[in-house]
Parts: C-alpha cells; structure tokens; sequence
C-alpha cells in the first residue's frame, strides 16, 4: 500500500511502542524454557503413556514459550502513527488500519479496568476513535496505554478536532 494522502500534506508522530511489554513477554518465554525442555526430555525417556507425554510437551511448548513469544512479536513489529488529518495503525511499517479525522463518528477517552486481584489499582489509558469509510464500512482504532507509552500526541492532535466539531459524539474520561 503506497503512502497515504494525508501524509503529504503534514507531520507524522509515531506513538512509541511499550518495551517493557516486549522485554516482559521474552523473559517470561525465557523461564518456560526449562521446564518447556524438560517435558520434552521426559517425552523422549517415556515407555507409558507416550501420547499424554507428546500432548503435554506440545502443549507446555505453545502456551509456556508460543504465547510470549508471539506477544512480543506482535507487541514490537506493530505500530500507531498520527497526523493532524489521519491515525493509521501499521504492521512491519505497512498500514493496516488508517481512519481520517474527517471521517470519525465519535471519540471515546478513558480507563480501562485492571486485570484482576494480582493488579487491583491498575488500569489503561485508552483513546477509542470509530468512524466510517467512504464506502460506508465502519472502522474502529483502538489505542491503549498498554500497548504505547503515552497517549499525548494522539489527544493534542484530536483536540481542535473535537472543538471543531460539536456533531461529534465524544465520552472524555479522566485520565491520569
């Protein structure tokens, strides 16, 4: 997909991606390791019950060292970048998602709940933007503290968007 029209006509900020998500998902795949290695081990040494063995190695290796690892793939080859006209979400620096401001329905700002009892007073920041095509398909982005250090210069450049325009249906949380 070549560049975007919006990309000629102003700046572009990449909202930088959280490392520390990165980093966490290689640790925790680095820990499985060992016990990932030693399912196998016991896999091969096993005279009974060899099919449980396999299903269990298997298993151990997609969900102990798959899952983070995955999760980092992901969380460090895909991306936010925003203008003063457009938010595009990218892949290995491919657009996947773009959405002019022209185009949004409505704006939602605010928290996300924490993850349970290990995180009780934890939450995400989350910039929510939904809009429709020209051809009248709906569109969605999403953009969260989990995923970006900092939402700031998503809402700079959606605040005289929002002024501007008063039809616009916004939710503006507090943010932190």
């Amino acid at each position: 997909m070549g560049p975007s029209a919006a990309e000629h006509s102003s700046a572009w900020v990449a909202l930088e991606p959280r490392l520390a998500l990165v980093v966490g998902s290689l640790v925790v795949a680095a820990l499985c390791a060992w016990p990932t290695w030693r399912t196998w081990r016991a896999w091969r040494t096993a005279r009974d019950r060899r099919g449980l063995a396999l299903l269990t190695a298997v298993g151990c290796t997609l969900l102990l060292v798959g899952a983070p690892l995955a999760l980092a793939a992901d969380a460090g080859t895909s991306g936010v970048r925003v203008s003063d006209t457009r938010i595009e979400t990218t892949r290995l620096g491919d657009v996947r998602t773009g959405l002019d401001f022209a185009d949004l329905t409505s704006v939602e700002v605010g928290q996300k709940g924490s993850l349970g009892p290990l995180t009780p007073g934890w939450s995400d920041d989350y910039v929510r933007l939904t809009g429709r095509t020209p051809t009248g398909d709906r569109v969605a982005v999403e953009v969260t503290t989990a995923r970006v250090t900092s939402l700031q210069p998503l809402l700079d450049r959606l605040e005289p968007v929002v002024r501007d325009r008063p039809e616009l249906s916004t939710t503006w949380g507090d943010l932190d």
